[in-house]
């Protein structure tokens, strides 16, 4: 087993982390990495009692996290003059952008199969509406105003802070107080509403250091996880759903950044354990499996939704995460330029 072992990984090293070594801190790809797992996580989540609720919203901090992770490279681009800001957005949007649409495409043949109409489903192409792609929108809005989080300080932080608390409370108060149905990319979509967490990252970035005492960041989370529970079961208890986003849980993803963040913890986890290494990997690939992971649930719920209700959540989980690396692994043995442009 320990020679199998040392085998994959070294396999996994060869094909997946020597590759741009020197390009990004394998720290933050082992933070993506453990990011995208809580996406997977998240998605493929049952309902049950009360601890299923807690592990819940632990897993509320992924894409937080994410948008952290993207503005704290994002802080050392250079876009300090126009030439240079349309050079960045040229090369980064269509990185984004480009396999949203590719992936979109079956959604929108699902869509018309299921009677929808053609003009609904090209807005949903055409703006990320489908699945779970209003992040692709969200980010390129952070591209696109990254000029302005480059001047990133205290003070703008406390206001971008402040413009996200609000955003998010008048979002729980729509979706989970009066029960509207809202689309996703409707307001997760929108910049105003994370705008705190990829403004934390440009933050951070910018720092020399990150030797932050960390008491009492672990106490915000900790607050912050407690609220998020009790928030959640409140709206159970009025008949809403109350798992997913809300201001505790802002708060509580705040804390998780700030200590995931610190030089402390960073030095900690070196890529030493053959657990580190894989979240490393995962991490490398977390924009390929946030793309298609969803289908295979989607297949699942489909066709064998009997089975799919009755396994464990932790099965479900590894299941759509195993499944999404292979066919990753899959398109880049076939042709590394195409599973390049498609986001594989």
């Amino acid at each position: 087993l320990s020679d199998f072992s040392t085998f994959v990984f070294s396999k996994f090293r060869f094909d997946f982390m020597i590759k741009r070594k020197t390009e990004r801190n394998p720290y933050f790809e082992l933070l993506r990495g453990v990011a995208i797992i809580m996406v997977v996580g998240i998605h493929t989540f049952k309902a049950g009692n009360d601890f299923s609720l807690i592990v819940r919203q632990i897993l509320n901090c992924a894409v937080p996290l994410f948008l952290a992770c993207s503005g704290f490279f994002m802080a050392k681009k250079d876009v300090s003059d126009t030439t240079k800001y349309k050079t960045f957005l040229s090369k980064q949007i269509p990185k984004v952008y480009l396999p949203c649409l590719v992936w979109s495409i079956p959604y929108l043949i699902l869509s018309l199969f299921w009677g929808g109409s053609i003009k609904d489903g090209i807005i949903n192409l055409i703006f990320c509406g489908f699945s779970i792609y209003y992040f692709i929108l969200l980010i390129m809005q952070y591209y696109a105003l990254l000029p302005c989080y480059q001047k990133m300080n205290k003070k703008h932080l406390l206001i971008n802070a402040a413009v996200s608390l609000v955003s998010i409370a008048i979002v729980a108060y729509l979706t989970q107080i009066q029960q509207r149905s809202i689309p996703l990319v409707r307001y997760a979509g929108l910049f105003p509403l994370w705008t705190v967490f990829f403004a934390y990252g440009v933050y951070l970035g910018k720092q020399k250091q990150r030797n932050h005492k960390l008491y009492p960041y672990v106490i915000i989370t900790l607050c912050g996880l407690l609220l998020s529970y009790l928030e959640s079961k409140y709206y159970i208890s009025i008949g809403s759903g109350g798992a997913g986003i809300k201001p505790s849980s802002f708060l509580y993803s705040f804390g998780i950044i700030a200590i995931a963040f610190s030089s402390k913890l960073e030095n900690l986890l070196q890529g030493k354990t053959s657990v580190e290494r894989m979240l490393n990997y995962i991490g490398r690939i977390s924009f390929g499996i946030y793309l298609i992971h969803c289908y295979f649930i989607l297949i699942f719920r489909e066709n064998l939704p009997n089975q799919w209700n009755e396994m464990p959540w932790i099965l479900k989980l590894l299941l759509v995460l195993l499944l999404s690396i292979v066919i990753i692994q899959i398109f880049r043995k076939i042709s590394k330029k195409l599973s390049a442009k498609i986001g594989l």
